[in-house]
């Protein structure tokens, strides 16, 4: 055990001898060196609770830097995390706008075929209709010179030239029908009603 300058001071008591050394020197030397030790030893003292304190200090670096370790993984397992579901919810994303897209290009297509069969059906019925029409106006024809050549007496006062009521054709008419329907249809559409 280190000796305090307390022990110091109290001093032991020493013999006095015949031949022994000076005591006042020996007083003044020990006063000194007590003086000095006394000096030393509170810088020791003071020294250990500088020691202490850094001790404490370097542990609560030392937790701290614990602790922002444990902060930083967590934040990057957190940005991983982030990173892997906006990855996830974007491929989501894409996927479901290339399907919308499909079916968008599939209902195009469908009213595509939809609008070319109505297309050649209505110019099938064009067809019918002008071959009903130009045989209308080949028998009108051929009744008018039929007419023209059996004299000037078969023709009317008025100069005009009767013609047989025309009854229209039901197909032709349905064509029409159809004809005007399809057109409002589209139109509607068109403007998305």
């Amino acid at each position: 055990m280190v000796a305090t300058p307390l022990d110091l001071q109290k001093g032991k008591d020493f013999r006095k001898s015949f031949r022994g050394y000076n005591t006042r020197e020996v007083d003044n030397y020990l006063a000194k060196f007590l003086r000095d030790y006394e000096q030393i030893y509170r810088q020791n003292m003071d020294l250990q609770e500088q020691l202490e304190d850094l001790k404490e200090k370097l542990n609560q670096y030392e937790r701290i830097e614990e602790t922002l370790q444990k902060t930083l993984v967590f934040a990057q397992e957190t940005a991983e995390d982030v990173k892997r579901n906006a990855e996830e919810e974007a491929s989501l994303i894409v996927e479901k706008a290339r399907l919308h897209g499909e079916n968008i290009v599939k209902a195009a297509e469908r009213q595509r075929n939809e609008l070319q069969a109505e297309y050649e059906r209505l110019k099938q019925l064009e067809a019918a209709y002008r071959a009903q029409l130009k045989s209308f106006f080949q028998a009108q024809l051929l009744l008018l010179d039929q007419q023209l050549a059996g004299g000037e007496e078969d023709v009317p006062e008025s100069g005009a030239i009767e013609a047989e009521p025309v009854t229209e054709n039901a197909d032709v008419y349905r064509a029409e029908e159809e004809v005007a329907v399809s057109v409002e249809e589209e139109e509607r559409r068109s403007l998305g009603v």
